[in-house]
């Protein structure tokens, strides 16, 4: 199977996921899965994202080698939100290495903080942050007044998150006071 090919057939859940399941665990189908998500071909770029999202579920080891890429591409200027919104959906179910995880928080934080940015992004980008600060406890105060602000959010989903990660930090917070 060519990806590329397929991808352009059509735009449905079935095709997606019968690219999946071609990818499987294989690093090298993978990798050509990654370079159409970051070649920015709107389309190809938009539906790669549901099968990277979805492969990465799967196997989430094909995605150790393109961490770096995958923070990096979604933050570029006028990026589609679906690219946006898989990366950090890929993100919040990740383990970030060490030395990714400053570029990670930043990033996630300017998703967070923009109010226009869809509320999936938004409420991804909290649990990103909040996996980092596992590592980094002395991050959870500033986590914890960002998400003080989001719990009057009009959106149910993003309350939601917010609720849940906040009373999270609460108790975290308390256990090192």
């Amino acid at each position: 199977m060519n990806i590329k090919e397929q991808l352009i057939v059509e735009h449905s859940k079935a095709n997606s996921l019968k690219i999946v399941k071609y990818i499987g665990d294989d690093a090298g189908k993978f990798e050509e899965l990654f370079a159409l998500f970051i070649k920015n071909e709107p389309i190809i770029s938009q539906r790669a994202a549901f099968v990277l999202d979805h492969s990465c579920v799967q196997n989430p080891q094909l995605i150790a080698p393109h961490l770096s890429d995958l923070i990096d591409n979604m933050i570029i200027p006028n990026q589609h939100n679906s690219i946006i919104r898989s990366s950090v959906r890929v993100l919040q179910e990740y383990k970030i290495p060490e030395e990714l995880q400053g570029k990670a928080i930043e990033y996630c934080y300017l998703l967070l903080r923009d109010y226009k940015q869809p509320i999936a992004i938004r409420a991804f980008s909290i649990s990103v942050i909040y996996n980092i600060t596992n590592d980094f406890p002395k991050l959870k105060p500033e986590l914890l007044l960002t998400i003080q602000d989001l719990l009057n959010d009009e959106s149910p989903g993003l309350k939601n998150r917010s609720n849940k990660v906040y009373n999270k930090l609460k108790r975290e917070i308390a256990q090192y006071s």
